[in-house]
């Protein structure tokens, strides 16, 4: 199984998975500071179980070493910007978005089962 996890630390990584409208790829940006006990929780809410289990890509979004990328998630995706956030992309658009400690697993794959169907 591919690793499904990886970081987004540059502006051109960013605009390479929110390139490709036609695709019908499904991907998941998660947006977390390191210094923040919520986002600490949502981390180890989300992360372990998606490198085991998860089902499409997810990118991880440090926000305090790259706020300039977070500020362009916030400006293409049009959506207002949170933290701890994780955000639902298909189509270069989000379709769903949780915060705070909304954020793990479960609801991850809550989201994109209701974004499928």
């Amino acid at each position: 199984m591919p690793n499904l996890v990886s970081s987004i630390n540059k502006e051109e990584q960013l605009n390479a998975i929110l390139r490709d409208e036609n695709s019908e790829q499904y991907v998941f940006i998660f947006k977390h500071s390191t210094r923040c006990i919520v986002s600490s929780k949502a981390y180890k809410a989300l992360v372990p179980d998606w490198e085991k289990e998860g089902q499409v890509p997810l990118y991880i979004l440090d926000l305090l070493s790259h706020r300039s990328i977070s500020n362009e998630v916030s400006r293409q995706l049009n959506v207002v910007h949170e933290s701890p956030q994780l955000l639902l992309i298909n189509k270069g658009k989000c379709l769903n978005s949780v915060s705070h400690w909304r954020v793990n697993s479960e609801t991850a794959l809550e989201m994109l089962a209701q974004a499928k169907s």
